[in-house]
């Protein structure tokens, strides 16, 4: 097994192609061995141009969902996958991160935290949403406060192997196929991610591992909070920026002016 690693999870070409752009910008700063999680048919696809990822596919185990025919197939696997890649990596210890991301600085730091901890989460941000003079819909204005409340976002998590963190794990896993299993009915699933299902496990067995809350604002750094850190000068001390918007950075110097306008007028405490 190896000792450290960093994994991604990816369905369909524009996930894989987010997650090839997210390992590229890895690779500006580090050479961490990285495994990229897919779930596809397609025995031709390569990854040019990235160096040092390893390709996992879970087509075969995940096969009877493709035949089904379900028309949101592609997004109930990724939360499988998200959770599958964790178990079946070959690292002791391993940060999973979202396709959806950019990395601007070394994650070396995370694999040397105390041991003491086996499993890391990060935060979720609470906003407020108002509606906005001359507009149909409401807009995210303020955090509330706490700023961060007790929610996590499992876009962003760590795992230091142990016979407790596999439980956690599995546990975590089970809770997402018990309810795509219920009554049979694979659209009942349709609404509940992982990250739901991962607070249904930290409600009802949150003392099975011991695990570390990261601090968002560097390690999982979604575009809610990048006008708040903008504003308080932290922006450049991001590691891992956390958002479909990523797509439109660079990815040597990202920045939130790179956004489109239309984009950035959403971002709480952004005017």
């Amino acid at each position: 097994m190896t000792e450290t690693g960093i994994i991604f999870s990816a369905i369909g070409q524009e996930y894989i192609e987010l997650a090839l752009r997210s390992i590229s910008s890895i690779r500006l700063h580090d050479d961490t061995p990285i495994t990229l999680f897919t779930c596809h048919s397609n025995e031709s696809l390569k990854f040019e141009g990235v160096r040092n990822v390893k390709e996992f596919n879970l087509y075969d185990l995940y096969k009877d969902f493709f035949d089904s025919n379900y028309e949101n197939v592609n997004h109930l696997l990724s939360r499988k996958l998200k959770v599958n890649s964790a178990l079946l990596c070959d690292y002791e210890k391993v940060l999973y991160i979202d396709a959806d991301t950019i990395v601007k600085s070394t994650l070396s730091d995370f694999f040397e935290f105390d041991d003491s901890n086996t499993f890391f989460l990060t935060q979720q941000p609470i906003l407020q949403y108002e509606t906005v003079p001359g507009e149909l819909r409401s807009r995210p204005v303020r955090f509330s406060n706490p700023v961060y409340a007790k929610a996590y976002n499992s876009g962003v998590f760590g795992v230091y192997a142990s016979n407790e963190t596999d439980k956690f794990l599995n546990s975590w896993l089970e809770m997402l196929n018990h309810r795509q299993s219920a009554n049979g009915d694979v659209s009942l699933w349709k609404k509940y991610s992982d990250q739901e299902a991962l607070h249904k496990i930290l409600g009802l067995q949150k003392f099975l591992c011991n695990f570390k809350v990261l601090d968002c604002e560097i390690w999982n750094a979604t575009d809610a909070i990048w006008a708040q850190l903008l504003k308080k000068n932290k922006f450049e001390k991001i590691k891992i920026l956390h958002s479909k918007l990523t797509s439109y950075m660079n990815l040597n110097h990202p920045l939130i002016s790179d956004v489109p306008s239309a984009f950035v007028k959403d971002f709480p405490g952004y005017i």
